[in-house]
């Protein structure tokens, strides 16, 4: 198995603060949705968004991961 370079490192490490990030929000949300009992529609709007992030986020990785297995 080779090492993965240092860009390769250093992209892995920002999709994963990234995707802590995401997490922060859907838990906000969540304590959001269950202090009031429902979800307003900015609630709803900013799940969707962190949900289209992760798949953003995801497609990189899998990218990243790929080229990393080509070298």
């Amino acid at each position: 198995m080779c090492q993965p370079s240092p860009p390769t490192v250093a992209a892995i490490r920002d999709i994963g603060a990234q995707v802590r990030r995401i997490g922060v929000n859907v838990n906000q949300i969540t304590h959001n949705v269950n202090r009031e009992m429902h979800a307003s529609e900015r609630d709803e709007a900013t799940a969707a968004h962190t949900v289209r992030q992760r798949r953003k986020l995801i497609g990189r990785l899998e990218v990243i991961i790929t080229q990393a297995d080509r070298k």
